[in-house]
């Protein structure tokens, strides 16, 4: 891995296309999930993230949303993530998480 970069809107269309051309996409890491969570009380923000391979290839993504809890306390889900290439090697994936 590269680098990490966290997404924006100007990203949207490349994280659409990379959701549905991964090896398990799912509903819970697409882009209109993590709109639809901002709006729903007590979540949100959501952040969005890309690993680069060295290429600046995107090589796995991974959308984090953010629960509100008593006492001014959170808690961040990344239900069904990250999502991956195929080619994407276990060491390369943790290698990308242990970077955040």
């Amino acid at each position: 891995m590269n680098q990490v970069i966290e997404l924006s809107k100007k990203d949207r269309a490349h994280y659409e296309a990379f959701h549905n051309e991964a090896v398990s996409p799912d509903l819970h890491q697409s882009w209109e999930w993590g709109t639809f969570q901002q709006k729903v009380p007590g979540r949100g923000p959501v952040w969005r993230f890309a690993a680069l391979d060295t290429e600046d290839k995107w090589v796995s993504t991974v959308q984090v949303i953010k629960y509100a809890l008593p006492f001014g306390l959170c808690w961040l889900s990344v239900v069904r993530g990250p999502l991956y290439q195929e080619d994407l090697a276990l060491e390369d994936l943790h290698a990308a998480i242990q970077s955040l």
